[in-house]
């Protein structure tokens, strides 16, 4: 909002020339609180500027003799920036309005600071308005069309400033050089704003809309003891408004004052406004000028709602996916009832929302307490441990894995430890075979030492045996044959879209590759919505395999040669019992062909009898 400057008093900050002009880059303060902040020749604006305005707005460009020219930057007091064209001080030219958040909201023509010829007004929903705008700039006159968010269905006819009054259904063929072409579908029923009040949902409820008709249909639910529910007519990609919800427009505090079962097909609009499709309206053969209402609620939803500018119904809400969804899925949304638990003044939902709330609530907590049982220890046949862990997915198998791979980590620890034990052992009993002073007290202690030496390595092997045991159990794929495809099947039944698996354990015959080249590949059926995951489970099979085929194989011959070195000091202490005079109790042969506990046998005698090898 600029001012007029020439009537006013001006605060300068800068240099000033010899006539205590502004000059170079200085600030002006007008007594209308209007601030200029730019470059100044001889108190004239030159080069580049900016104004801020007493109402919050600012204006900023390329000055030339005290006028802007050239491309200036209008932004208003609520952050919408006009990008126009400026001559002399005033929009002539092409402009483009952006809002907030950046998004074109705007795009066309101004003559004298006011828009001109034809011109795109774009909605925050994805829907536009378009046409030649009147003298005053605005969106009235004979040829007006409103363009639905696909870009191609539209009503086309009159509207005065933005309201649909007489249109028909066309469809936007071309666009050139900004201007739109539109061909009228023929017979088509005249369209006009109709927008609900508290006491009339429509004067003509019984006529569908164009858009949703082509993307949604009302059938039975999948959801159990829902009734009706939304579906998709088409395969729609994620953002993509499916669905209008219209209504008779009442209060929050009518809502608040009513019972829970007048309320099942309310939505709030706005802090003051609920849309409401009471009885018998929610019937289709009473009312199907817009379906939304017909979303079943889930928590786990495909689609949202989110507001929208209808050029029909006005402002009203629609059903937006929030992924993609598949031709005939069924449509539901999350009604986002407040979920304070009983107790807190109450919860703020029907009785069948608390109760859904609460499975809800139950399943989630022991899906996050602990992994599924069903993938950890499922069945499969090709494991040769009956049916053990053979159900994983191929990501949950490698999650698996490294979990498996943390453990043998941990026991791989244990084991170093066992080792430490046993070398340390070995050394002090070194040191007292020695013919020395401290060899000659070596008889208790020595067995003792011998006794711990023993007794660390069966637990070396013990830790050894839980790591084989315990990687073959999680890490078990089956050596003889592959899993092939995990067929997943859409099944239209129960409270939403339930997922069936079945493992084909039947492998690929030579016949099976006469047909599709792919199918046969992957063993999958000729069937949409099959996924495969044996390509991938064959892969990290194959690379666990090749780690831990060396692992294995390392701790086997660790434990092997730790069973010689104990047999082989069985032998000696049996040698040197036997120079002892202790032949009668046992022999080196015995030592050597008797299982390694013989050995522990051997050394509490020892122990009982120290005179032996004192």
């Amino acid at each position: 909002m600029d001012s007029d400057e020439e009537t006013l008093e001006e605060i300068v900050e800068g240099h000033l020339d010899d006539d205590g002009l502004p000059h170079g880059f200085c600030t002006v303060t007008y007594s209308s609180t209007d601030r200029f902040e730019g470059n100044f020749v001889h108190g004239e604006k030159n080069g580049r500027g900016k104004f801020f305005f007493f109402d919050g707005s600012t204006l900023e460009g390329y000055y030339v003799d005290d006028a802007l020219q050239g491309q200036g930057i209008y932004t208003y007091e609520d952050g919408v920036a006009l990008h126009g064209t400026y001559v002399d001080g005033e929009l002539n030219g092409p402009a483009q309005e952006y809002d907030s958040d950046g998004r074109l909201i705007f795009k066309g023509q101004y003559k004298d600071n006011t828009r001109h010829g034809v011109c795109w007004i774009y909605y925050p929903d994805g829907g536009s308005l378009v046409g030649e705008v009147n003298e005053d700039g605005e969106m009235t006159g004979e040829k007006i069309a409103y363009v639905y968010p696909d870009g191609k269905t539209a009503y086309s006819g009159r509207f005065i400033d933005g309201e649909m009054i007489e249109a028909k259904l066309a469809t936007l063929t071309a666009v050139e050089d900004g201007k739109p072409q539109f061909e009228v579908v023929p017979g088509s029923p005249v369209y006009s704003f109709d927008k609900s009040t508290s006491s009339c949902i429509s004067t003509n409820a019984l006529l569908p809309d164009p858009y949703e008709s082509e993307r949604v249909y009302v059938d039975v639910s999948l959801i159990s003891s829902a009734g009706e529910g939304l579906f998709s007519k088409i395969a729609a990609e994620a953002s993509t408004v499916m669905s209008f919800y219209n209504g008779v427009r009442i209060t929050h505090q009518e809502v608040d004052s009513r019972d829970w079962a007048l309320n099942g097909n309310t939505i709030s609009l706005d802090d003051e406004t609920v849309i409401d499709v009471p009885e018998p309206y929610n019937h289709a053969a009473k009312y199907c000028a817009s379906l939304g209402h017909k979303a079943n609620h889930s928590f786990t939803p495909n689609c949202t709602y989110e507001p929208f500018v209808h050029p029909r119904f006005g402002p009203i809400k629609c059903i937006r996916t929030i992924r993609a969804v598949e031709k005939d899925e069924e449509l539901t949304v999350a009604y986002g009832y407040d979920h304070n638990p009983v107790g807190q003044n109450g919860p703020e939902a029907p009785e069948w929302y608390q109760l859904e709330l609460k499975a809800f609530q139950a399943a989630q907590q022991k899906k996050s307490r602990s992994p599924d049982p069903g993938r950890l220890w499922g069945s499969s046949p090709v494991s040769p441990f009956g049916g053990l862990c053979g159900n994983q997915s191929s990501m949950d198998r490698y999650r698996y894995f490294i979990f498996n791979q943390r453990n043998m980590v941990v026991l791989g620890m244990f084991q170093i430890a066992f080792s430490t034990v046993c070398v340390t052992s070995g050394f002090i009993d070194g040191i007292f075979r020695t013919e020395s002073q401290l060899g000659k007290t070596r008889a208790p202690i020595w067995a003792g030492m011998v006794n711990v030496l023993v007794v660390a390595s069966i637990i070396s092997y013990v830790a050894i045996l839980v790591v084989i045991v315990y990687s073959s159990l999680t890490l078990s794929y089956g050596e003889e044959e592959e899993p092939s495809s995990v067929p997943v099947h859409v099944i239209h039944t129960g409270k939403a879209l339930r997922v069936s698996q079945a493992w084909s354990k039947a492998r690929i015959s030579p016949a099976s590759t006469s047909g599709d080249k792919d199918t046969a590949a992957t063993g999958q059926l000729d069937k949409p919505g099959l996924i495969s995951s044996a390509s991938s489970a064959v892969k990290l099979k194959r690379r666990n395999e090749a780690f831990l085929s060396p692992v294995f194989k390392q701790l086997l011959a660790v434990g092997v040669k730790a069973f010689q070195m104990l047999k082989a000091d069985h032998q000696f202490i049996a040698g040197q019992i036997k120079m002892s005079g202790q032949q009668d109790d046992v022999s080196p042969i015995q030592c050597e062909e008797e299982q390694p506990f013989l050995g522990f046998l051997l050394v509490v005698k020892a122990i009982s009898k120290p005179s032996a090898i004192a």
